[in-house]
């Protein structure tokens, strides 16, 4: 399995964003292994909140408005591996709609506390993460939060078939 680490790089969100889109190439079945997410707007924050952190999969077309429409690169972990198929985006404003969707709660994410890390572990995932079926979009979402929020971290994902 490849390894990718897709960058999440520090952005002001104030809408339901997308905050990653991984589309694999049709040879390539997806495995997510990990999301990392941190801010640095709510600290002390009298807008206390949680937001859920989903993982959602199904779409047939991509959302937009993210980061100017410019694919993102998902560098690999291991130096001098393959590049990433597919292409990847961050922050979409405009979420994706269309497909049958299948919508999985990876966890809470209490702001004030900082730091959201879902990383499974092989007794309560297969094993080690999710699988996601050939040819399947795979979206990282979370609804708007109460006020603005700059939003940074990583997703990482695997990868199993062609290049």
């Amino acid at each position: 399995m490849r390894i990718y680490r897709l960058p999440l790089v520090a952005t002001a969100v104030t809408a339901a964003v997308d905050l990653a889109e991984i589309n694999p190439n049709t040879s390539q079945m997806l495995k997510l292994l990990g999301v990392r997410l941190g801010q640095s707007t709510e600290l002390g924050d009298a807008q206390d909140e949680e937001l859920p952190v989903s993982l959602v999969t199904g779409f047939t077309t991509s959302g937009s408005g993210g980061t100017g429409g410019a694919p993102v690169t998902a560098p690999p972990d291991d130096v001098g591996d393959s590049a990433f198929g597919g292409t990847c985006e961050t922050f979409n404003t405009t979420q994706a709609v269309s497909g049958t969707v299948v919508t999985r709660i990876l966890g809470t994410w209490k702001l004030i506390g900082g730091e959201f890390l879902w990383l499974p572990v092989p007794l309560t995932e297969n094993p080690g993460g999710i699988w996601i079926p050939y040819n399947t979009r795979a979206v990282i979402r979370i609804p708007a939060p109460a006020d603005s929020v700059t939003i940074a971290g990583e997703v990482i994902f695997g990868t199993v078939g062609g290049a």
